[in-house]
C-alpha cells in the first residue's frame, strides 16, 4: 500500500496512515472471526459420526468441489507468474515502482484464492476424516501447539514489522518479513503435523 501511493506522487506518510488503517482492519476481521470460531472448538475433541446418507452428500459436494479447488490454485499461481512478467517488461522500459504495487496486489489475490479454496476442501476433510484429519487425536495435539507458538510467533512479527518501519525507516522493504513468516510458519506447522502423526 506504501509503495503504490508513493509510485503515485502522494506523500509517504499518507501511504503509512492507510497501510495502518488497513492493518486496523484486518486485525478486527482476526479477531470477529476467531470469535465465532470458538463456538465450534468444543466439538473438536469428539470425532464426527456420520450417517450413510449424510456421508454420501457430503463426498458428492467434495467430489464437485475438487475442480473448484485445483482452478482457484491454477489461477492463484498463473496470477502470480503473470505479475511478474509484466513487472520484469515494465521494469525494462523504465517503470520501476507501480510493477511492484501490481505485483504485491496480485499476490495478495493470489493468497484470498489459496486460503478460500483450502479452508473450504480443509472443512470436507475434518466432516469426512480424509487426510491428515484421519488421526484426529494426533490432529488436535498439533493444533494445541501450533495454536500455542502462533500466539507469540504473530504479534512478534508485527512487533518486528512496526519497529523497522518506525525506528529503522524501512517502509519501503519491510513488507518481506510477512511472506517469509508466513512460509516459515508454514513449514512449522507441517513439521508439527507430521511428527505428530507418526509419533501416534
Amino acid at each position: 500500500m506504501l509503495v503504490m501511493v508513493s509510485s503515485l506522487g502522494m506523500n509517504n506518510n499518507l501511504g503509512v496512515a492507510v497501510m495502518l488503517l488497513s492493518i486496523a482492519v484486518a486485525v478486527a476481521i482476526f479477531i470477529t472471526t476467531g470469535i465465532r470460531l470458538d463456538t465450534f472448538d468444543k466439538y473438536q475433541k469428539y470425532d464426527i459420526i456420520l450417517d450413510s446418507h449424510t456421508r454420501t452428500e457430503l463426498e458428492f459436494m467434495h467430489d464437485n468441489f475438487t475442480p473448484r479447488f485445483a482452478m482457484h490454485i491454477a489461477l492463484g499461481v498463473a496470477t502470480i507468474i503473470a505479475a511478474v512478467g509484466l513487472l520484469v517488461a515494465m521494469v525494462s522500459v523504465g517503470f520501476n515502482t507501480l510493477p511492484v504495487s501490481i505485483l504485491l496486489f496480485a499476490i495478495g489475490f493470489s493468497v484470498f484464492l489459496f486460503v478460500s479454496a483450502s479452508m473450504t476442501k480443509g472443512a470436507y476433510y475434518i466432516l469426512l476424516g480424509k487426510g491428515e484429519y484421519a488421526n484426529k487425536k494426533a490432529n488436535r495435539r498439533a493444533e494445541e501447539i501450533v495454536g500455542i507458538v502462533a500466539s507469540i510467533y504473530w504479534p512478534l512479527t508485527i512487533a518486528i514489522f512496526l519497529f523497522w518501519g518506525f525506528v529503522g525507516d524501512g517502509w519501503g522493504v519491510n513488507f518481506v518479513i510477512f511472506p517469509i513468516a508466513g512460509i516459515l510458519f508454514g513449514a512449522f506447522s507441517s513439521a508439527v503435523g507430521a511428527y505428530a502423526r507418526n509419533k501416534n
